[in-house]
């Protein structure tokens, strides 16, 4: 019986071939590590600025909206503290659109507490910064606390403490605007103490001008308890020769001349003052205020 051959042929052996050495790894130096490090500081450093930065904006937003809504409400006492913050930046940027429009809030609260200071100092005055700040601020929110203020001020005020240089100058400015009622009872008593506060500073004309005036108000309202004849004679010096002289009435009455009206009636105030009456027709001649001289 013939033996079987084996199912595949044997193959010559080959001698093992050893595998090609693995090279050993290289070992990294320490700057990329420091490059990394230093990547992720910056990383992590910007992120905490901008997140830092977002925060002050943040914080002046919501400072500025604070100040604004008791500025809405005329509450500038609330408004003062926050408005600050954001108008300087402090949190925020004093460069920001924010900023700009707190410093803009900020200088009417503080221009309309300047005002309500000077209310228990000067009211006469007060009034007037009251009157200054509604043209000014015309459109503002706080205008109608300003007008309010103003007129509260002026009637519950004695005629003889609203006087002053501004608020007498100010008095048809004032009475247009309604701080002075244009029927108020006070007008008669508000005009004859300017006389008296302009008599007292020697600016006769100016006395004499209101003086005139308290007198012919309309007759539905009470007249100064003065006389008309000391009115008239408004305690002027004498010369020597007992004649009365009008100390810089003929300047006074110059300045006066251009202004309308100024000059009427000058006869009549001038009854007593015949020198001065000549001097008044000279300086009131030519000038389109000359009426009855």
């Amino acid at each position: 019986m013939a033996e079987n051959p084996p199912p595949f042929a044997e193959l010559p052996s080959t001698p093992a071939v050893p595998p090609p050495p693995v090279p050993a790894p290289k070992k990294r130096g320490p700057l990329p590590r420091i490059a990394a490090g230093c990547l992720g500081v910056i990383v992590l450093g910007c992120a905490l600025v901008g997140g830092f930065a977002f925060y002050e904006i943040y914080q002046q937003e919501q400072n500025y909206n604070a100040g604004h809504a008791a500025y809405l409400q005329a509450d500038c006492a609330t408004a003062v503290g926050p408005l600050s913050a954001a108008a300087s930046g402090n949190p925020g940027s004093a460069d920001s659109d924010v900023a700009f429009m707190a410093q803009a809030e900020l200088q009417e609260c503080e221009a309309l507490q300047a005002a309500e200071t000077l209310a228990g100092q000067a009211p006469g005055d007060a009034v007037v910064s009251f009157s200054d700040f509604t043209i000014k601020y015309a459109s503002s929110p706080l205008n109608a606390a300003a007008f309010s203020q103003g007129q509260a001020l002026v009637n519950a005020t004695a005629p003889d403490q609203l006087i002053s240089g501004n608020f007498c100058q100010a008095f048809d400015g004032l009475v247009s605007q309604q701080f002075i009622s244009s029927t108020s009872e006070q007008i008669p008593q508000l005009l004859f103490a300017c006389g008296q506060a302009y008599e007292g500073a020697q600016n006769f004309a100016d006395a004499l001008f209101f003086y005139d005036r308290s007198q012919r108000v309309p007759r539905q309202q009470s007249r100064p308890l003065r006389s008309r004849r000391l009115m008239y004679a408004l305690r002027w010096p004498r010369r020597s020769d007992g004649r009365w002289i009008a100390a810089g009435a003929a300047s006074g009455w110059q300045r006066r001349c251009g202004r309308a009206g100024a000059c009427d009636h000058s006869e009549r105030l001038h009854r007593a003052f015949a020198d001065d009456l000549q001097r008044a027709r000279g300086a009131c001649r030519g000038t389109g205020a000359l009426r009855r001289l």
